[in-house]
């Protein structure tokens, strides 16, 4: 671990959020947005992931607790993903959550309705116009900032707001969940992207944890 002057990595304090979020953001009910400017921006922001086969998107996450830079890359339903020293890798059925700090590798079964980017990077930002009530802000220059409020108003997270470029790459998205914030920075997009594999033999000594 380091001091906050450089980069703070608290895996399980990312994993606890990627699962809270996956778990908020796969329950809400799907229903269309009620702001048609915003629904546009949602839509050219889903457009510009799915133009892409393959991507690899560079990215530093902040929250009340930690901090991070890290990185995913995208082919298909396939995943690899690295937060600080934790990784993650996904073959589209089955995931593997790699944390260094305990040695273990946890597996479970990839949940496909959820958005959350942390929890689920392949569909991160294709579903904003539907679970969302959707509203632009007010911004400065050619960036669009979009905030997203759920459906359910018992839901824990309150909102979620996605800075949108103007050819429609997120700049930013932050989180408000039950209190908490978190706030990732999307530093760049790559058309291009080489998903890792996960194979046991690079974690020899880590205890598997299946809930499969």
């Amino acid at each position: 671990m380091t001091t906050r002057s450089n980069t703070i990595v608290r895996p399980g304090g990312l994993l606890r959020w990627a699962l809270c979020l996956a778990a908020l953001v796969s329950l809400l009910p799907l229903r269309a947005a009620d702001d048609a400017p915003a629904r546009k921006v949602a839509g050219e922001l889903a457009a510009r992931f799915r133009a892409m086969k393959a991507y690899t998107v560079t990215f530093a996450v902040e929250g009340d607790d930690f901090a991070a830079e890290g990185s995913y890359a995208v082919e298909g339903d396939r995943y690899y993903m690295r937060v600080g020293d934790a990784e993650a890798y996904s073959d589209g059925v089955s995931k593997w959550e790699v944390d260094p700090s305990k040695r273990e590798v946890v597996v479970d079964v990839v949940d496909t309705q959820s958005r959350s980017l942390l929890g689920n990077p392949t569909r991160a930002f294709d579903f904003l116009d539907d679970a969302f009530r959707s509203e632009l802000l007010p911004s400065e220059g050619e960036v669009r900032r979009l905030r997203l409020t759920p459906v359910d108003k018992g839901a824990a997270m309150s909102s979620i707001t996605v800075d949108v470029a103007a050819d429609g790459s997120p700049r930013a998205v932050i989180y408000d969940l039950d209190g908490e914030r978190m706030r990732i920075e999307i530093r760049r997009i790559e058309p291009s992207a080489e998903v890792r594999r996960f194979d046991a033999a690079d974690y020899a000594g880590y205890e598997l944890i299946d809930f499969r």
